[in-house]
């Protein structure tokens, strides 16, 4: 499997300032000293001079050249790590190139692997090179190479050779690579996945019907419509934990995605206009970077007020506004962010558990909207349903609150998390009647 950052340190090789080459004397060293030592050893076997002088002379040479061994050393722990990145690369080259298609995309790809030298080829000699460089390893053998003919300066110095002459291609021949990686992928998705193909429009920014999220399962997935026409349309979303609302965020984000890159998308019909996205779900604080919770998100929301002052259009999905302070300054706080980005290009969704936020529908009745998910509360069981309703979820809260009393609610807490894996892996799990009933009878004798 290649690593994250192989392609990068070959890169980074590749514009590197070369070791042998740049030197003239280095250039002139590495056939002098071996002819000088091949001479030695000729007069040597003639009984001219002894082999002791030999020797002597030949550990000599070396090491006057050989301050280098620790550039070298370093260049070869880089490169060689690398070798079966490449002989992956040339073979993905090799495909790419003999490519038969009349895709418009795919010959604009295979086009820009075409240079003076075949891509393939090139990789693969830069591959036989970095292997031959490898005998050094050998510790008899790369003693002998390198007192006798300076053989780590021939080879690097072939390597850089081959640099100069694909200096230019690399990067090319890599951004194809990634190219049809992509291509290769997003076509697996399409085809892997019976879903819609998406509809760009101008007659609405979003328009989903029974949309998911393609991620969750198709038997324990719950779909949704939505619908958002114009600019500056606000949808604030409302509901208690866990009933589906930060799922359903989630949901439009990664289907919006999906159409904009040209992928079918998790949805009985999808039109929409392409726009970019801002999020803001899983904002984090930061101690290496002496940054509270609260501070991280503002900054993120900030960032965006900024992007629309300056004119950008955005589809904004925020979940839980400013939850990093007290309930009071979140309502106010929340209340004037969104006032606030109403003045500008930007439309999209808002999740929040603060309900008084819904009333400003009744003030901007043309730019927000309420939709809610709900619980229902019967005896001692909960039950979601996961369907998103009309209107803001103002019931959920009197329910849970004045028509349980306090054990029963910490029971209900005890029994979600002693079934958390549960609820993880099937994500939208909703319990039938018995199990639920088995459920709580299991919570209650160990609570």
């Amino acid at each position: 499997m290649t690593k994250k950052n192989d392609k990068k340190d070959i890169l980074d090789w590749v514009n590197s300032e070369n070791l042998i080459s740049s030197s003239k004397w280095k250039k002139i060293s590495m056939y002098i000293i071996p002819s000088i030592n091949i001479s030695l050893i000729i007069l040597c076997s003639l009984g001219y001079i002894p082999f002791n002088l030999v020797l002597l002379l030949a550990i000599f040479l070396f090491l006057a050249s050989g301050y280098n061994v620790r550039k070298i050393n370093r260049l070869h722990n880089n490169i060689s790590r690398q070798n079966r990145t490449l002989q992956k690369y040339s073979k993905l080259l090799n495909i790419i190139e003999n490519l038969n298609t009349k895709s418009e995309l795919l010959n604009k790809i295979k086009e820009s692997t075409n240079s003076k030298h075949i891509a393939h080829k090139e990789l693969k000699r830069l591959s036989a090179l970095i292997g031959a460089l490898d005998n050094r390893l050998n510790i008899m053998l790369g003693v002998l190479l390198n007192i006798f003919f300076l053989y780590d300066f021939h080879i690097i110095h072939r390597m850089e050779k081959w640099k100069k002459h694909n200096k230019d291609n690399v990067s090319k021949w890599f951004a194809a690579i990634g190219k049809m990686d992509a291509l290769c992928s997003m076509a697996t998705y399409a085809f892997n996945n019976n879903h819609t193909y998406p509809i760009p429009t101008d007659d609405f920014i979003l328009s989903a019907e029974d949309m998911g999220h393609p991620l969750i399962p198709e038997e324990s997935r719950t779909d949704n419509s939505i619908s958002i026409k114009n600019i500056k349309e606000i949808i604030i979303v409302t509901g208690p934990n866990m009933a589906g609302k930060s799922t359903f965020l989630r949901t439009v984000g990664v289907n919006m995605v999906l159409a904009m890159t040209g992928l079918p998308v998790c949805a009985k019909n999808f039109l929409f206009k392409p726009m970019n996205i801002y999020s803001s779900m899983r904002t984090t604080d930061s101690l290496g970077k002496n940054e509270s919770y609260f501070h991280a998100e503002l900054k993120r929301l900030s960032t965006l007020i900024k992007e629309l002052k300056e004119g950008h259009s955005f589809f904004v999905i925020l979940d839980e506004l400013l939850k990093g302070t007290n309930s009071q300054d979140k309502l106010n706080g929340s209340r004037e962010f969104i006032k606030n980005i109403l003045n500008y290009n930007s439309t999209g969704l808002i999740a929040t558990h603060d309900l008084p936020l819904t009333d400003m529908e009744d003030t901007y009745p043309d730019n927000i909207s309420n939709k809610c998910f709900e619980v229902e509360i019967s005896g001692k069981e909960i039950f979601f349903d996961y369907k998103l309703k009309d209107g803001g979820n103002k019931e959920y809260e009197r329910q849970y609150f004045n028509e349980t009393n306090e054990y029963n609610r910490i029971k209900y807490f005890y029994t979600f998390v002693k079934n958390k894996d549960t609820w993880l892996q099937k994500s939208q799990y909703i319990p039938t009647e018995q199990q639920a009933e088995t459920r709580d009878r299991g919570a209650t004798e160990q609570f």
